[in-house]
């Protein structure tokens, strides 16, 4: 005769409890991860007194952070502007080397806010490079921005380098012209380079040795003219050997 186990009710209500009890704690002790902040990598200016490295930083989602960010380029624009007056006007300083005259003429910062971050600036230099009452140093800045925007195909850009090229002022149209010729490869402006030469551009006649057709060798021809032979002539101070294409000076 089998005997059946002692207490088989005890078993099963232990067990049904345990179920519940560990039910229960589960319920009450959920676990659920901490809200963490989206992390948006963004570019965000150099500071404006150290000058440190592009960093990511934590983007707010709402539109004010591009308005935000906007203040930032132009404030660090104002900043570079003030270094470029201050190096070219710092006394008996001599830089040999494209990329030192790069780093020194702070082209590199100018370039890099032109290319990257058109859409915070561009309103800014174009104001600039027309402004007749701004201060002269900053609008050569504003040139070579300009000049930068040309070569990637802004027209306006292009506009207002043409337009002051043609000013009265030597030292801002010679400025406006070596720009527009860095940025005009194909010689697109060779007609103003030619009106510029015969007024005694020393840009523009460089400018014409590289190209070799019949207007631009008229031109030359009557600046090589025995009556503009003098020695305080522009002609005598340029090569105007034609050169080859890739010897044309670039941004």
């Amino acid at each position: 005769m089998t005997r059946s186990p002692r207490f088989p009710w005890a078993v099963g209500v232990a067990v049904a409890f345990g179920l519940f009890l560990a039910t229960l704690i589960a319920r009450r002790c959920k676990f659920e991860p901490p809200e963490q902040a989206e992390i948006v990598h963004t570019a965000v200016a150099p500071e404006e007194v150290t000058g440190s490295l592009l960093r990511d930083q934590p983007a707010h989602q709402e539109g004010s952070s591009v308005d935000g960010d906007e203040r930032r380029w132009k404030s660090y624009l104002s900043t570079t502007l003030a270094d470029y007056k201050r190096n070219v006007n710092e006394p008996q300083h001599e830089v040999s080397g494209r990329f030192a005259n790069e780093t020194f003429l702070k082209q590199r910062e100018l370039r890099l806010l032109a290319l990257g971050y058109p859409q915070a600036i561009r309103g800014e230099i174009l104001r600039l490079a027309k402004d007749e009452t701004a201060d002269l140093l900053e609008r050569f800045a504003a040139f070579y921005a300009l000049g930068v925007l040309a070569h990637a195909g802004d027209s306006e850009a292009e506009t207002v380098l043409v337009g002051v090229s043609r000013n009265q002022d030597q030292r801002l149209s010679e400025q406006a012209l070596g720009n527009l010729l860095a940025s005009d490869s194909g010689g697109k402006h060779r007609d103003l380079y030619r009106e510029s030469a015969l007024r005694g551009s020393v840009t523009s006649i460089k400018a014409l040795s590289y190209w070799a057709d019949g207007s631009t060798e008229s031109v030359l021809n009557q600046l090589l003219a025995p009556s503009r032979r003098e020695s305080s002539s522009p002609l005598m101070r340029c090569d105007l050997r034609p050169r080859r294409p890739w010897q044309r000076p670039g941004l």
